[in-house]
């Protein structure tokens, strides 16, 4: 299943459209995490870094917090 799934999954986080559409709307490309964060989270609706790290267990608490707040809904 991971074979047929992580082509559509990878695509939110490695196409050039979608740091185009980051770009577009205010978060940093220079690396991956400003965006990657604000797409995972999304389906959390607004949650701040305690909620998101709550959920994305395996992430440093620390990491998530330098990037969540600069997340919008």
């Amino acid at each position: 299943m991971w074979h047929l799934l992580e082509p559509l999954h990878a695509l939110l986080y490695y196409a050039p459209e979608a740091f185009d559409e980051a770009a577009a709307l205010g978060y940093g490309t220079a690396e991956r995490w400003p965006s990657y964060f604000a797409w995972r989270a999304a389906p959390l609706g607004t949650a701040g870094p305690v909620r998101v790290a709550s959920a994305f267990y395996s992430f440093s608490p620390d990491m998530v917090a330098r990037y969540v707040p600069g997340a919008r809904p």
